[in-house]
């Protein structure tokens, strides 16, 4: 159906009502009957596999058809029946009889239905379009062609039909008047449908970003918005963009959109994208689901975080819509606490970045890098002064945060069974390594072992994620992590991807026997014996033994190692010499004997 009215003009209150009137045009068969009293036919002759059907019915109509506009073309033109009717059900399944005068088979609301075809007479390039009846009798078939009048839109033409003699041998030769006593009745087709008011409301629609957490300074800023509109089954409607320039006074004064109630439509804002989104890419939900939003570099935001909002709104259900806008990146916060550090370190943080940092991201939901060419080469990244927050340092160790964003990377659950932090670790040449985004620190670090020089840093590594299984990083989320050395700092060397040392350089080794090769102690006193031994990371044997051969350690003395594996506490027993054998393995590669004469 298709209507026209005019108002008076845009921004006018008033009502319009717009009648709407169908494009096409009823063809109804409302009595069909056989009386062939005047013929000889034999006994018991009927007509039977009865159909109805229409040819040279107009293919197509404009939206407002006026009096005399030719169709551009037409079905069934020069085909014989079988191939060309327009498909139809079949109407007669019992065959009709030849009968007395006045008997009729009726056959109600037998309706068949076509675009209007304005031609008044039957000629090439103008036929007329004909209901035809078709069925066997005789051993053969007939066709009972009836030529329909000009027709318009909008209109009924109700047949009687009463077929007197044999018909014609094709659906082309018409047999009005001849074999056939045809009435026409034309009247408006009032049957299609009851009378619906369907109004056009107003709906404004409010633009309003409610953030997964407390923004900081220029989290919020909004500098241009493309508006979209999909109808419920996903066809854009309207498509907006509201640049830099235009948007202030759009959202001082409300952004309008007229939709149809009470239809259902989902209305997307993408904030902060610097352009208006293209035709074809959002000609409908599933096309704009593939649409990516690309950065040029990775902290590309000085015109506000990239957003986008999606609402499901049905017509007329409120005057007034807020579409809640979510930034396409995530933010990262990173604290150091240094309070489990030895208090001889020096480990102060020159820069920190984003490792596999995504370069663009799908504007709808989950988006995720696939492989390499997806990502920066280098990532958002910080230094300098930038990063000084990292190293200050407050009384419970804790430094102040700092922040790192990058576009969404959702990467989902890669590992398996339970895991704490620490084993958060992508096995090696596993392909998601690739693709899943970390952060990394690079540490100027002191100790009495190891060194870094300048570019040749001390690495920590962490993957990003919600869990210790999964390295998922959504858009708006919030992520916060606290990273915590402990004692030299170095770990304990199970993971070298996490902490990466590979940089470093090792002071000179060392190796001291304390306090002598030769000392005394009294029986009732306990002695220490130690080595000084750099780097602290050498593995240390101690063996306790005595000058005897034939007397046996535990009677001589008993002993305590120390906490850091360089050094022995020897408790005697009785007067005696004890021996205490110490052996460092690499890179210092040293042993030596110690001796104690008890009571000597």
């Amino acid at each position: 159906m298709s209507g026209l009215a005019e108002t008076e003009g845009a921004g006018s209150d008033e009502d319009c009502t717009v009648t709407l009137m169908p494009l096409l045009c009823r063809v109804r068969l409302r009595s069909l009957r056989c009386d062939f009293s005047e013929r000889s036919f034999p006994p018991g002759t009927s007509l039977s596999n009865v159909r109805c059907y229409l040819v040279n019915a107009p293919s197509e109509s404009t939206l407002f058809p006026g009096p005399g506009t030719a169709p551009p073309g037409y079905l069934n033109i020069g085909s014989d029946c079988d191939s060309a009717a327009l498909p139809c059900p079949e109407l007669l399944s019992a065959g009709l009889e030849a009968g007395a005068v006045g008997a009729e088979t009726v056959y109600p609301d037998l309706s068949l239905y076509c675009y209007p075809n304005p031609s008044e007479t039957d000629g090439p390039g103008t036929p007329l379009t004909r209901l035809v009846i078709q069925g066997d009798m005789l051993g053969r078939t007939w066709y009972y062609p009836v030529n329909l009048p000009p027709m318009e839109r909008g209109k009924s033409y109700d047949f009687h039909i009463t077929l007197t003699q044999t018909g014609a041998s094709d659906p082309d030769t018409p047999v009005d008047r001849v074999c056939a006593a045809v009435s026409l009745t034309v009247c408006p087709w009032e049957a299609y449908g009851d009378t619906q008011t369907i109004p056009f409301r107003k709906t404004q629609l409010r633009l309003t970003y409610p953030f997964s957490s407390a923004p900081s300074s220029g989290d919020d800023r909004i500098t241009d918005v493309n508006l979209l509109v999909y109808t419920e089954d996903g066809i854009l409607q309207e498509r907006r963009f509201y640049s830099a320039r235009t948007l202030p006074a759009a959202l001082a004064e409300g952004i309008n959109v007229d939709l149809l109630s009470p239809l259902h439509y989902t209305i997307i804002a993408c904030a902060n994208l610097g352009y208006a989104l293209g035709a074809e890419e959002t000609a409908t939900l599933e096309r704009l689901s593939q649409a990516r939003y690309y950065l040029s570099y990775p902290d590309e935001y000085s015109q506000g975080f990239p957003m986008v909002g999606a609402l499901d709104f049905e017509a007329g259900s409120a005057d007034e819509a807020e579409i809640p806008l979510k930034r396409l990146m995530a933010r990262i916060t990173v604290h150091v606490d240094r309070s489990r550090l030895n208090e001889d370190l020096r480990f102060d943080i020159r820069s920190i970045g984003i490792g596999n940092c995504p370069r663009s991201a799908k504007l709808l939901p989950d988006s995720r890098a696939e492989t390499e060419r997806d990502l920066f080469v280098n990532g958002f990244y910080l230094d300098g002064t930038d990063v000084d927050p990292l190293n200050l340092r407050s009384r419970t160790g804790l430094s102040d945060p700092v922040q790192l964003y990058l576009l969404e990377n959702v990467q989902g659950e890669l590992l398996n069974g339970p895991l704490d932090q620490q084993g958060k670790v992508l096995p090696p040449g596993a392909p998601e390594a690739n693709v899943c985004s970390f952060v990394e620190l690079h540490i100027d670090y002191q100790s009495s072992d190891w060194y870094s020089s300048p570019d040749h840093y001390l690495i920590y590594r962490f993957y990003l994620g919600e869990g210790p299984k999964d390295f998922s990083v959504r858009r708006g989320g919030d992520y916060r992590f606290v990273v915590t050395p402990e004692k030299n700092g170095l770990g304990d060397g199970s993971s070298s991807w996490r902490i990466d040392r590979s940089l470093l350089g090792a002071r000179a080794p060392y190796f001291e026997l304390h306090p002598a090769a030769y000392n005394e102690c009294s029986s009732s006193d306990s002695f220490h014996i130690w080595c000084e031994v750099t780097p602290s990371t050498t593995p240390m044997y101690i063996e306790p033994l005595a000058w005897d051969d034939d007397e046996r350690v535990e009677d001589l003395y008993s002993y305590d190692l120390d906490p850091d594996g360089f050094g022995i506490t020897i408790h005697p027993r009785k007067g005696g010499t004890a021996l205490v054998y110490f052996s460092a393995g690499p890179p210092v590669s040293r042993d030596t004997l110690a001796l104690l004469r008890i009571d000597p």
